[in-house]
C-alpha cells in the first residue's frame, strides 16, 4: 500500500490509500483507521459489491475502485446525498471526453443503454445517528471487448466509447475535484435539477420488478424518491430499495 495525493483537491482525496489488491474498498473504508475525505483505492476486488449484494467484477488495472470516507455531508437528506456521487461520474466523463452519459436510477450511470458506472453509498450508524458515511464507486475505464465478453449488450468502459487508454489516478482525481465542487457549491434543490436533467428513461415507460409498479418516469422529488405516473396517479419509491427496469 501506498499513500498519494490529489493536487488540486481541497480536503476530499488529499490522502489515496492505494492497494494493489483488497476483498471491498468498502469494507476496508469502514474497517480501517480512515479520515474525512480520505479514499480507499484499489487495483483489483476480489469481493466487491453493488446494491442488494451484487457482485462488480474488478480486474486488475482495468477500471476505478475506490471508496470515500465522508464524516460529514453538506445536505439534511442522506438520501439525496446518494445521487451526488453518480452526478460526480457522470459530469466527469461528460467534461473529459463530450460523451453525455445518463444515470440510471437510482445509482449507475450509463452510456448508449449501457452501464459503465456504479455507486454504492452505505452509512455507519452508532447509537442511532449516522457517523460516517462509506461511497463506494466502480467505473470501467480500460477494458476491450474480448474482457466484457458476455456483457457486450449491458456494459461498456471508456477505452471502448473513446478509443484511448485512461489514466486511472489522473481520472480519479478529476472525479474527485468535481465531486468535491458539487457538495461545496450545489443546494439541495439545485442537486436534485441537475440529477433530473441527467435521468435516463425520463419519459418513458419503466417498471419496478420489487414492487410491481409500472408508469411512465417523472424523476426524482425533492426528498430524493422515485416519482412514477400510473394511471391511478403518481406514486413514489424510496431509491435504495428497487430496481428500475425499461418497459417493453
Amino acid at each position: 500500500m501506498n499513500v498519494k495525493s490529489c493536487p488540486n483537491t481541497n480536503w476530499l482525496g488529499k490522502r489515496v490509500f492505494h492497494f494493489k489488491v483488497l476483498a471491498s474498498t468498502n469494507t476496508e473504508a469502514k474497517e480501517g483507521n480512515y479520515s474525512h475525505g480520505d479514499i480507499v483505492l484499489a487495483d483489483k476486488q476480489t469481493a466487491g459489491r453493488g446494491r442488494k449484494g451484487r457482485s462488480w467484477v474488478s480486474e486488475t488495472d482495468k477500471g476505478l475502485y475506490f471508496s470515500a470516507v465522508l464524516e460529514s455531508i453538506p445536505f439534511k437528506n442522506p438520501v439525496l446525498f446518494s445521487f451526488l456521487f453518480p452526478l460526480g461520474v457522470k459530469e466527469s466523463i461528460q467534461r473529459l471526453y463530450n460523451i453525455k452519459p445518463k444515470i440510471k436510477l437510482p445509482n449507475d450511470v450509463y452510456i448508449r443503454d449501457k452501464k459503465v458506472s456504479g455507486v454504492l453509498t452505505e452509512t455507519q450508524v452508532i447509537a442511532g445517528k449516522i457517523q460516517r458515511f462509506v461511497v463506494g464507486v466502480g467505473v470501467n475505464l480500460n477494458q476491450t471487448e474480448r474482457e466484457l465478453k458476455g456483457l457486450e449488450g449491458v456494459a461498456t468502459s471508456l477505452f471502448l466509447e473513446t478509443g484511448k487508454a485512461v489514466d486511472k489516478f489522473s481520472f480519479l482525481c478529476h472525479l474527485l475535484e468535481t465531486v468535491e465542487g458539487l457538495m461545496e457549491n450545489l443546494t439541495e434543490e439545485e442537486l436534485v435539477k441537475q440529477v433530473n436533467n441527467s435521468i435516463m428513461w425520463k419519459g418513458e415507460e419503466v417498471y419496478i420488478p420489487d414492487t410491481g409498479i409500472n408508469g411512465i418516469l417523472e424523476g426524482i422529488n425533492k426528498e430524493g424518491y422515485i416519482t412514477i405516473r400510473t394511471k391511478d396517479g403518481t406514486t413514489t419509491a424510496l431509491s435504495g430499495d428497487l430496481s428500475l427496469r425499461r418497459k417493453g
